[in-house]
């Protein structure tokens, strides 16, 4: 399979973007610097392919300078049904805003689950698109991010001040 690989440099970093190059179909996104190993593991005979044009580039350049609130691009995602869940309801949090790790498990109907939410979420690879990082603790502090907490109270300052 061919995969296209596409880093994108921000003023929150280094944000890499792997794609099915036939189907334009998005199949990891991260500030995280494991994304060669990630791609390894689940796709390890692909041909990697460098590329700088694409709609789904432009819609996560577009995100980086606050010209996009949704992303509307298909994707493959793997995980659990509980970590489909998760993600599902974190998707549904709106640009700008967020919800307590606590807030997930309730409305996923488990209420004492909020650590597992955190589990599920430390394993997105579609960072943004599924938009772990508006997920917060109940505390007030922030919480976990993959990409890491700095680049995470960035993003949410940066959604929050272009709301």
């Amino acid at each position: 399979m061919n995969i296209y690989k596409s880093e994108i440099k921000n003023k929150f970093g280094e944000f890499t973007i792997f794609f099915e190059a036939k189907t334009d179909v998005l199949l990891y996104c991260s500030f995280s610097e494991n994304t060669l190993r990630w791609l390894n593991r689940f796709y390890p005979d692909s041909n990697l392919i460098e590329s700088n044009q694409n709609p789904i580039i432009t819609q996560f350049q577009e995100y980086f300078h606050a010209e996009r609130k949704h992303f509307q691009l298909p994707y493959r995602l793997s995980g659990s049904d509980f970590q489909r869940n998760v993600w599902k309801f974190a998707s549904e949090i709106e640009y700008g805003k967020t919800k307590t790790y606590q807030e997930i498990a309730e409305m996923l109907g488990k209420p004492l689950a909020a650590r597992a939410v955190g589990n599920a979420l430390g394993k997105n690879h579609l960072l943004l698109v599924i938009p772990c990082h508006r997920v917060v603790r109940k505390d007030g502090n922030i919480g976990g991010f993959s990409g890491g907490k700095k680049i995470k109270e960035r993003l949410l300052y940066h959604e929050n001040k272009n709301s």
